[in-house]
């Protein structure tokens, strides 16, 4: 039995997960994570830092989940996956390149890209089966695989500062955390109308 928790929010990179995970994720106890914010995050320091943030988050989750991440493209082959796979092996996590299984498919025509996406970057049908047949495959070799021992110690982050956010929450309507104890302590210029959130 598989109960799926779809975290994701359109449109939004790893930085934006990183204030998310906790309350629309990790909440939930999952046993493993698929993690893919390649074609929102850019390949720069910005993006490995928040990635690391959100990864750093998960890995250190009490219920301890796996986690496998998976590098998605857009129709100009671009993604983050040059900030993104230094952290994943940082962390000995499989990263699950769509971009290198599909693009020199996609670039000497043998893959139309309209084939498999609807659009500039989102996978129809036919792409979505593709990508999981891919995350299929690597689950498969882990069967082949013998057990590991013990589990490796944590490594230090790449970035000092990206464990302050496991002290960080999204505040809005409708969330799990109040924006009640929020409280201005200085105001130039903006005024605060009585319906506003």
């Amino acid at each position: 039995k598989v109960s799926y928790v779809g975290a994701g929010i359109g449109g939004t990179g790893s930085h934006f997960g990183a204030y998310r995970v906790q309350s629309a994720l990790l909440s939930k106890k999952p046993d493993i994570v698929f993690v893919e914010f390649s074609v929102n995050d850019s390949a720069t320091a910005g993006a490995t830092f928040s990635m690391e943030a959100l990864l750093r988050q998960i890995l250190s989750a009490p219920n301890e989940p796996a986690v496998v991440m998976i590098g998605m493209l857009n129709q100009d082959g671009v993604n983050a996956q040059e900030a993104h796979a230094p952290v994943a092996r940082h962390y000995g996590l499989p990263y699950i390149s769509v971009k290198n299984a599909l693009w020199p498919e996609i670039q000497n025509g043998r893959a139309p890209w309209a084939s498999l996406f609807s659009d500039n970057v989102h996978p129809n049908d036919e792409g979505h089966a593709l990508v999981a047949q891919l995350v299929r495959n690597y689950l498969d070799q882990l069967e082949m695989m013998p057990r590991p021992k013990a589990a490796p110690e944590f490594p230090e982050p790449l970035d000092s500062t990206t464990d302050d956010y496991r002290k960080t929450a999204l505040a809005h309507a409708g969330s799990d955390v109040s924006a009640a104890p929020i409280r201005l302590v200085e105001n130039t210029g903006w005024t605060i109308l009585p319906d506003s959130r």
